[in-house]
């Protein structure tokens, strides 16, 4: 799973307005004022994987073959400081809207993106909104993925 996440990374790694990509191990569960990380970030997570068995194969390791149908989740996250309604300054309004903005750029990068050598191609399968109290919006969005052979 560390190079399936390693190339999702690698291949988020060119959109230039992210401005923390990393692997999600709780940043914003314990996020604070004097956290170290740049917004907008991004935190990817195999959040679930479910296993099957299909068979043996006496000539690999380990010999007993299984199919995985993963999900990685990814955590877009942006940190508001005013207000951005249609009723805020003029130079609010972009600043509102660039959440949506990455998210079609990641959604770019990654639908139909095959992260290894034995994998299919992403497909989206949700989005979801997290309410925080700190003025930070934060979605999560779900891909699917097969693994073969593993």
């Amino acid at each position: 799973m560390k190079t399936i996440l390693d190339n999702i990374k690698n291949q988020l790694s060119s959109i230039t307005s992210i401005g923390y990509l990393d692997n999600d191990y709780g940043q914003l569960d314990y996020y604070s004022d004097d956290t170290v990380i740049e917004f907008p970030l991004v935190l990817l997570d195999i959040a679930q994987v479910q296993f099957s068995d299909i068979g043996r194969d006496i000539n690999a390791a380990p010999q007993n073959r299984q199919r995985a149908e993963a999900q990685l989740t990814v955590t877009v996250a942006n940190l508001h400081s005013s207000n951005a309604g249609n009723s805020s300054s003029g130079n609010q309004q972009p600043f509102a809207a660039q959440i949506w903005l990455l998210m079609e750029e990641i959604h770019a990068a990654l639908h139909g993106f095959a992260p290894g050598d034995r994998t299919s191609a992403l497909t989206r399968l949700n989005l979801q909104r997290y309410n925080m109290d700190n003025g930070m919006q934060v979605y999560k969005v779900n891909y699917v993925f097969n693994i073969e052979n593993i």
